[in-house]
């Protein structure tokens, strides 16, 4: 639709002419998709930005508890023990 709108006025239609109120319904049809293009576009970023908020919490969900189950004493424990030389 949008592509139809943005589409050649002018004379080469004999049927549709060029009238000023259709160069007017016309002009204002433009600007209305060109308005509703860009509330789309906003929407998108809107979403794409809570969708990745959203998966960066469930993931420090899912890390929290196994970060907190591991301690330092733990870490040492399974440190393989050094070579002498």
């Amino acid at each position: 639709m949008p592509k139809a709108l943005f589409g050649h006025l002018g004379g080469a239609n004999p049927r549709v002419g060029t009238s000023p109120r259709l160069i007017s319904e016309l002009t204002r049809l433009r600007d209305q998709v060109r308005t509703l293009e860009a509330a789309l576009e906003e929407s998108r970023r809107e979403r794409d930005a809570l969708l990745a908020a959203h998966l960066e919490h469930r993931i420090d969900q899912q890390l929290d508890p196994q970060l907190e189950s591991v301690s330092l004493i733990d870490l040492d424990e399974k440190a393989p023990t050094p070579v002498p030389a």
